[in-house]
Order: structure tokens, then C-alpha cells, then sequence
């Protein structure tokens, strides 16, 4: 499946700069190396639309919300 843009609903850079997160209306969360432009990993779980997202602080927590019952994940070793 591609991805298109015109799902992305948000976008967010890591605390060090070197990488971003987007959340998509597709149910998942990727992220993506800035520097060449690869996805690195993707976050599925949502049972909708992916609307928010934050980094924490430290860079190795993703918390995301979305459409389904506006549940809010959160993703531990965003690096693996």
C-alpha cells in the first residue's frame, strides 16, 4: 500500500531533530529517518484515524490519540 500525504494528520520531530513521526487517518503511526527520508518503523494499533501525537522530552515515548472512543497510546522504545 502506498502511503500518500494526503493521509498524514499530524507531523512531529523527535527531540533531536534527526527524525519524524506522522500519524495518519490509515490506523498507524511511522517514523521516518529526516535525513534520508526513509520510514524506520510503524506503530499499528489504532482502531481509527490517527489524529495527534507528541514525543516525549527524552525522545523514547510516542503518545498518539485517535477517532476510536479518543484512545491515547503510547509507544515505549520508539528506536527498537
Amino acid at each position: 500500500m502506498r502511503y500518500e500525504f494526503w493521509l498524514k494528520q499530524a507531523v512531529r520531530f523527535h527531540p533531536n531533530g534527526s527524525y519524524l513521526a506522522t500519524a495518519s487517518a490509515d490506523k498507524t503511526v511511522r517514523l521516518w529517518s529526516v535525513g534520508d527520508s526513509k520510514m524506520m518503523r510503524v506503530f499499528p494499533g489504532h482502531k481509527g484515524g490517527v489524529h495527534a501525537l507528541a514525543f516525549s522530552p527524552n525522545g523514547k515515548w510516542i503518545a498518539t490519540a485517535g477517532t476510536h472512543y479518543s484512545c491515547i497510546h503510547m509507544q515505549r522504545n520508539v528506536f527498537f
